[in-house]
């Protein structure tokens, strides 16, 4: 009998559970039905970084009120266009950081803006080499709880 055991499950180890590209659809899909579940129970996001809104229209389907902050001047105007046809959508200009009333350097990439940031690049240069910073700019930092 223990002969049997083992070679079923001798058997059962060469059948693939899954062939992985299968396995790669199940696992986007179920992150996919995880994140619409969390949206659906939502009423609010504030989005912290918002660059130009790209996720408008997701947030929309979902008829949720939204509060973009965005502290790069013209990324800001074109936040502001972006979303000027989503009446439960609003934009403002701030730096949020952990501290009020900081003057610091946010760096600004080349890539409008989306990788800006207030410490250098680091690592994100190993993965997108081509993403540098062009200029900085001097802000005022504002705790999120200050902007609220």
């Amino acid at each position: 009998m223990a002969q049997d055991v083992t070679s079923f499950g001798y058997e059962i180890a060469k059948i693939p559970l899954l062939p992985s590209r299968i396995g790669r659809r199940l696992i986007g899909g179920l992150a996919l039905l995880r994140r619409h579940l969390m949206m659906k129970k939502l009423k609010g996001i504030i989005h912290v970084g918002a660059n130009v809104g790209q996720e408008r229209d997701d947030y929309a389907s979902y008829g949720l009120n939204v509060l973009w902050i965005e502290p790069i001047p013209h990324v800001f105007e074109e936040l502001k266009s972006a979303i000027r046809s989503y009446p439960n959508q609003q934009a403002l200009e701030y730096l949020v950081l952990d501290k009020d009333d900081d003057i610091i350097k946010l760096h600004i990439s080349n890539n409008e803006g989306q990788s800006s940031s207030v410490m250098d690049l680091a690592h994100h240069q190993d993965v997108w080499p081509s993403v540098h910073f062009t200029r900085d700019l001097e802000i005022q930092t504002h705790k999120l709880d200050t902007v609220i």
